[in-house]
């Protein structure tokens, strides 16, 4: 448990009712910050709207429930997966649970070099390197 200097009291709690106004809800984010003189980080969303990136996101969810479907029916499953690395894919919220959960018997990690050079590197179920080479 996390020991605090300043612990929250009673009378913190009287005092933040005593201020609450039920007209607050209304606020914006921007009122917030107009009051307050104090910048809010906004949610990053990569451009989409609040509707599509929740849309995603639950999109997301639904598709590896789709995938834990087929795997416990005893399908074989052959997938891709873009990133920058093997270990890019395990850091993934959505991806890396899936992985680290139920891994796959191999991953193939296909790697653009310079020019026009290409390396493939196959991987075993708990990350080791069992080949690679450049073509």
């Amino acid at each position: 448990m996390v020991q605090h200097e300043n612990a929250l009291t009673e009378d913190d709690i009287k005092s933040a009712l005593e201020a609450y106004d039920r007209e607050y809800y209304n606020f914006t984010i921007s009122d917030i910050e107009a009051l307050t003189d104090v910048h809010i980080e906004r949610n990053r969303r990569n451009g989409l709207t609040q509707e599509k990136h929740l849309y995603l996101a639950r999109r997301r969810k639904e598709d590896m429930k789709a995938l834990a479907y087929v795997r416990n029916c005893g399908c074989k499953l052959l997938m891709t997966i873009h990133g920058s690395s093997l270990q890019d894919l395990f850091l993934r919220p959505v991806v890396g649970k899936y992985l680290k959960q139920f891994p796959f018997e191999r991953y193939i990690y296909l790697e653009k070099r310079k020019k026009a050079e290409r390396r493939i590197r196959i991987y075993a179920k708990q990350g080791e390197e069992l080949l690679w080479q450049n073509y």
